[in-house]
This record gives C-alpha cells, structure tokens and sequence, in this order.
C-alpha cells in the first residue's frame, strides 16, 4: 500500500497499473496490483501504542504534494525537502527561505504541538533540530 498526498494518487494508479512487458518487476511478477490511498488534508494511524498522523502542507513553493507527519506522543514533526538548516554563522536568514516560513506557518495552522523536527530528505549532522531553532532562524519565538 502506498499513501501518497490526493493529488499524486491517479499518477500512481497509471503508472503502477501500466503491463510491465519488457522487464517485469517484483509486482508484475505478483500478480497483485498495488493499493494506492490518497490524504486530503489528514489521515491518521495508530494502533494501541503509537499515532502518526500526516498532514498536507499548503502553499509550498517546491510542491503542492507534500506531506508532514505528526507523532503526537513523541511531540515530532517529520518532513521532507521543506526545511534547510541556516548556516551557523548567519541563522536568520535575509529574506527568510519561503519553504521554512510556509512549513511553520502551515504547523502552527494545524495546532500542531511540537518540539522537534526531523527531516527524512539528507543526512543532515543538526538534525534533530528544535523547533525553536526553526522559529530563532527566522527571527521568531514562540
């Protein structure tokens, strides 16, 4: 099963339905089909333990598709290719990185409840970063 934000579901559904004739791959030779499930604005999981939920991130300049995942409990917000780390010696950056300002904007939008932020895009050696370093980088506090 894939979980994808709505508007990439049907690209999914063409491309992983299409016959794999020249080189079949590990679902052709299945037999199955893949399971597509599209997010809206958000779709929870959980099971006695734990809850994710993934939310959709609105007016990113990158994309229009992108999604965070919250894990209340842990207090984590998990994200992709939305967030760069300023250089330490120049932690506000002049004008602001829009990618940065919009993903805030859209967690404080969704009342999300947070103290750190992983990004799942590169290795990057300051990650976990606190969401006060966020806010700090953009000349904001809580």
């Amino acid at each position: 099963t894939i979980v994808t934000p709505e508007i990439n579901k049907e690209f999914f559904e063409r491309a992983l339905g299409a016959p794999r004739t020249l080189r079949p791959d590990a679902i052709a030779n299945s037999g199955k089909q893949a399971v597509i499930e599209g997010v809206g604005e958000k779709r929870v999981f959980e099971d006695s333990a734990h809850t994710a939920e993934l939310y959709h991130i609105q007016g990113l300049p990158h994309a229009e598709d992108m999604l965070v995942m919250y894990l209340p409990k842990e207090k984590i917000v998990v994200f992709a290719d939305m967030y760069n780390v300023p250089p330490a010696n120049n932690p506000v950056p002049n004008p602001p990185v829009v990618g940065t300002v919009v993903m805030m904007d859209n967690l404080a939008r969704l009342g999300l409840d947070f103290d750190t932020l992983i990004s799942v895009h590169a290795p990057n050696p300051d990650m976990p970063i606190t969401k006060a370093s966020v806010l700090a980088s953009l000349g904001r506090s809580e």
